[in-house]
């Protein structure tokens, strides 16, 4: 059908931009499978499917172990806490000295206020014995004064009866004194000497009765101010019996926390001290060789394994502990974090037998940290003893590139010239298989050891024939 100049335009410009779409496609395809392979490539990715890999086969979600990364802190925590519990045994041993002190001082404190309280027991019985005594002699006094009282109410009666009489005669005397009646004066004087002799007599009832009210008087002073002194001495006496209990019962009180205290005491000094003490030296012990205990462990265990799941939960706890030990500042944890990881690698080789595993380890934890695989400013006898075990692991997986690399490091961390030669000869040999025989014959050109000098210049020939005709 023959386009008509509307449609054109449109159809032009619909093609634009599907071109424009397709190739934004096409980049964001070829951008996503570029990053797909660098993600693959990357070490993150690689240690990542590694962990998957081996949870995977261990059937398990976490390979967290119990491991302590900062034992040596541990260690000093654990030494400064004995220190503390021997001081605190210390201030607890001052302590039982001075509360066994100040119980002998209660115990003296004690015997003192029951002495104190007997003798105020005996002043209260001979004050109530006295208090009696008096009671019993004033009553008597009171018996007596009410005698003394009705004799002379008697005499007053009798002397004013006699006084009557007496004045009676007198009058009557008197009256008949014209008579001769001597009779009746006589009688009137009689009257008059008995009169007197009374009144004498009634005198003497009365200060009879004087002496008797003051000594009833004297008597009631004396017995209020007694009862006043036997009311405080029983109320002293009661006082310190109140202070005897109270003191008796903090005696009782502090020999309980006193036997407390020692028993604690003795059991802290006799099994928790002890105890302590060999949990710092297992600890030491620990501290000294932590690796060496962990992969003890480790192999025990692998060498039980009923399963390859058990062998791989193993290798994964060991690199789980290897990845922490890396990260650490302390350059020896480090070291030990290699050694474990060589330790996985080998197990992944010779117990799992799995190859694959075995150069995806060292591909990532070992040849990254060969830098860290020897203290400062001495050989690489660690690392280089790493390389040469990875190279067969290499091998064995058929890991071309890994295998190269390894190589190239066993050149660059050779202890001497001779295993510098010895890594670069068998670089040639896998340069060979490659068919890159340019960079085989630079390797054995190298060479200077006496020798691998001889075999390296006949492959030499050999090589330069094969560069030529390409096979």
């Amino acid at each position: 059908m023959k386009a008509t100049p509307l449609s054109q335009p449109v159809t032009a410009s619909l093609l634009r931009w599907v071109l424009i779409i397709a190739c934004a496609i096409g980049l964001l395809a070829v951008g996503g499978w570029w990053g797909w392979q660098k993600l693959q490539a990357s070490e993150t990715w690689k240690k990542f499917s590694l962990r998957h890999y081996l949870k995977k086969e261990a059937g398990r979600r976490s390979l967290e172990v119990p491991f302590d990364f900062n034992i040596q802190q541990t260690v000093s925590n654990r030494q400064a806490a004995i220190t503390q519990f021997r001081t605190n045994l210390w201030l607890m041993e001052t302590n039982l000295a001075q509360l066994a002190l100040d119980l002998t001082g209660r115990r003296k404190e004690s015997l003192t206020l029951r002495e104190e309280t007997r003798s105020l027991r005996v002043a209260v019985t001979a004050l109530e014995s006295d208090l009696a005594e008096k009671e019993r002699r004033l009553t008597n006094r009171l018996t007596e004064l009410r005698l003394a009282q009705t004799n002379v109410l008697t005499r007053e009666t009798n002397v004013l009866d006699l006084s009557r009489q007496a004045a009676t005669a007198t009058e009557e005397a008197q009256r008949l004194t014209n008579a001769p009646n001597q009779k009746l004066a006589r009688m009137a004087a009689l009257k008059r000497e008995e009169l007197a002799t009374r009144e004498n007599g009634l005198k003497t009832s009365r200060m009879a009765q004087a002496l008797a009210e003051t000594n009833v008087f004297n008597l009631q002073t004396n017995l209020a101010a007694l009862r006043t002194t036997a009311r405080e001495k029983r109320l002293a006496w009661l006082e310190k019996q109140k202070a005897e209990a109270a003191c008796q019962t903090r005696l009782a009180e502090q020999q309980k926390e006193l036997t407390r205290l020692r028993a604690e005491y003795e059991a802290r000094r006799i099994r928790e001290l002890p105890a302590k003490v060999r949990e710092l030296n297992l600890k030491e012990q620990e501290a000294a060789s932590q690796t060496l205990f962990f992969l003890r462990e480790v192999r025990k265990k692998i060498a039980e394994a009923p399963t390859y799941g058990a062998i791989y939960l193993q290798i994964g706890q060991v690199l789980w502990v290897a990845d922490r030990l890396l990260e650490q500042p302390d350059p020896a944890k480090q070291r030990a974090g290699l050694a474990l990881a060589a330790e996985a690698c080998r197990h992944a080789n010779d117990s799992a037998e799995n190859s694959w595993v075995a150069s995806l380890i060292a591909e990532i934890y070992l040849l990254p940290n060969l830098s860290r695989a020897d203290p400062p400013d001495k050989p690489h006898l660690n690392a280089e003893q790493y390389l040469l075990t990875t190279s067969q692991t290499f091998q064995r997986a058929e890991a071309t590139n890994q295998l190269i690399r390894n190589y190239q490091l066993q050149v660059e961390y050779a202890t001497d010239p001779r295993r510098a030669d010895s890594a670069r000869y068998s670089l040639s040999f896998v340069y060979e298989q490659q068919k890159a025989f340019s960079d085989a014959i630079h390797q054995l050109k190298l060479i200077s050891d006496t020798n691998l000098l001889r075999y390296s210049t006949q492959r030499l020939v050999v090589l330069e024939q094969r560069r030529k005709t390409g096979r």
